[in-house]
């Protein structure tokens, strides 16, 4: 059993579910402020939708990863917040999947998306101009910046 199989295993995931975590950073996004609020669901569940028509593509509409599979997969980190040591793992494998890819196109995307979710949701009103983001969302970003060498 390679070394990915035995974290998710470990972590009672699916083998299929490597597909789904360039998903990590968008959940760590959402949970960088200790809480997660529907509008940040919303984007995620928004680029969930465009991975895994992208993976239907790519695999010439062989279901990779069902609908289902993804929502259970979303619902389980977003229901409540996942251990910082889970995220880690899964994170480091997401983006050595991303990286071997060099698909700078859609790790752009990706980023993006991370900064939506950032800025979806201010967590104190009024708020300062340079505030709305906070530093816990600011550090995920810089990480994501390097991670995926953008």
């Amino acid at each position: 059993m390679s070394k990915i199989h035995a974290i998710l295993e470990r972590h009672g995931l699916a083998s299929n579910t490597i597909y789904l975590l360039e998903l990590i950073p968008l959940i760590e996004t959402i949970w960088a402020d200790g809480k997660k609020q529907e509008p940040e669901i919303n984007i995620l569940r928004e680029y969930m939708v465009r991975l895994l028509a992208n993976l239907s593509k790519e695999s010439e509409g062989e279901d990779v990863v069902t609908v289902d599979e993804a929502n259970s997969f979303i619902d389980r980190f977003t229901n409540e917040r996942p251990p910082k040591d889970l995220l880690d793992d899964l994170k480091e494998i997401g983006f050595d999947r991303l990286n071997a890819q060099d698909d700078v196109p859609k790790n752009e995307q990706l980023f993006a998306y991370c900064i939506d979710i950032a800025a979806a949701c201010v967590a104190v009103y009024p708020s300062h101009t340079s505030k709305r983001v906070q530093e816990s969302e600011k550090m995920i970003i810089r990480e994501l910046i390097q991670a995926l060498k953008l």
